[in-house]
This record gives structure tokens, C-alpha cells and sequence, in this order.
């Protein structure tokens, strides 16, 4: 038993209460912000809208397949089935009567193995000349705003086959220079950091011009 005598007997009990109340406050106030926020949020953005990839196994681990108005990045080893689950995605769209583009920097469009796969090649909007990053970006911006001129609710889909495999203008640039010399190598690893700046900024570029018929 505690034998302690005078007004500071009991001060750390008090003190354990004040604390465990003051907590218990804080809680409860952040706890308000936190609803108040998911409130706001679900009233701007609402629910969002999946396209089908056309394979279940996908369709169920991403809750629905690709989110319309997002930006998407499908990542994986080489020959991993990365595109074939583009042009699977893209049957499912032509099914729907949605348009599609496919922005072919690997050249890994075949159309005698597209339609074998399903692909409507008549009704596939095929591009093949932007070789850099800044020019694949402009285009798919350029082509949701001009599908919006002409019909805000119709759905497109931009796929782009791969950003990985497209160099940045200041890459292209620097080629010969970094072949060439030591100051050229440390041009290379200065590239590399304004070709992850350019691959995020055209993503947050196209996030902001896209609305919720829209996905790449």
C-alpha cells in the first residue's frame, strides 16, 4: 500500500486522469476533422467508374479493372503480358462502343495478332510518330480535349505502349555527348532525374485535363 502523506499523495493519479482526458479530447476532435474530410471528398469526387480489363483475376484484385478519370502505369517484367492486357482492355472498350487510342512507341502493334485477340483494327486509333516523352504527353492531351469539343460524354481510353521506352527532347539531345566522354556519363545520371520530373509532370497534366469518361 501506498503511505505517502500531503497534498502531492495522490498528484500522480491527477495527473494520469488530466492526461488520459486530454487525450481522449484530441481524439475525438481529430476524429470530426476525419469524417468531415472523408464527407468532403466523397461529395467532390463520388463514385468512381471501372472499365473491364476482360480478365476476371484483374477485374476482381483492382475492384472493377481501370478507373475512369485516372491515370494507370502497368508495371512488370518484359514479356509479362503487359500489352496483352492492353488489347484485352481495348475489347472490352470496343464492345461498349468506346473509343480507344494506342500510342505505339515499341511498335508492338500486329494487326493480324490484334484481331486474332479481338481488336476491331478498323475502329483502333493507331499512333507510331511521337518518339519523345513531351510529345506522347501532348498528344494524349491534345486528343481528350478534342474529343471533348466534340463530345463531352463520349468515353476514351489512351494507352501508351510504353513511357519507358521514350526519351526525353534533352535526352535525344545529349545522345552523342554521353557516348563520348565523362562529362556526357555525368549528363546521363542528371537526365535520368529531369526524365522521372517529365514522366511526373505529365501525369499530373493529364489528370487535370481529364474528367471522369476519360483514363489513360
Amino acid at each position: 500500500p501506498d503511505h505517502r502523506e500531503g497534498p502531492g499523495a495522490d498528484s500522480g493519479g491527477v495527473v494520469a486522469t488530466r492526461d488520459k482526458d486530454r487525450f481522449e479530447e484530441i481524439r475525438r476532435r481529430l476524429k470530426g476533422v476525419s469524417d468531415e474530410f472523408k464527407q468532403e471528398v466523397a461529395e467532390e469526387a463520388g463514385p468512381v467508374e471501372f472499365v473491364s480489363t476482360g480478365v476476371k483475376a484483374v477485374d476482381r484484385i483492382t475492384n472493377g479493372g481501370i478507373p475512369k478519370g485516372r491515370v494507370t502505369e502497368i508495371y512488370g517484367p518484359f514479356s509479362a503480358g503487359k500489352t496483352l492486357l492492353c488489347q484485352s482492355t481495348i475489347v472490352q472498350l470496343q464492345r461498349e462502343e468506346v473509343y480507344a487510342i494506342f500510342v505505339d512507341r515499341e511498335r508492338s502493334y500486329n494487326r493480324e495478332f490484334w484481331e486474332a485477340t479481338g481488336v476491331d483494327s478498323k475502329r483502333l486509333i493507331l499512333e507510331r510518330r511521337k518518339r519523345t516523352v513531351e510529345d506522347i504527353f501532348d498528344y494524349s492531351m491534345e486528343s481528350m480535349e478534342q474529343v471533348r469539343k466534340i463530345d463531352k460524354k463520349v468515353t476514351i481510353g489512351v494507352f501508351i505502349d510504353s513511357i519507358a521506352a521514350a526519351n526525353t527532347r534533352k535526352e535525344l539531345a545529349r545522345k552523342k555527348k554521353m557516348e563520348a566522354s565523362d562529362e556526357g556519363r555525368a549528363s546521363w545520371d542528371t537526365d535520368m532525374g529531369f526524365r522521372a520530373k517529365m514522366i511526373g509532370e505529365g501525369g499530373r497534366k493529364l489528370s487535370g485535363v481529364m474528367d471522369e469518361n476519360m483514363f489513360v
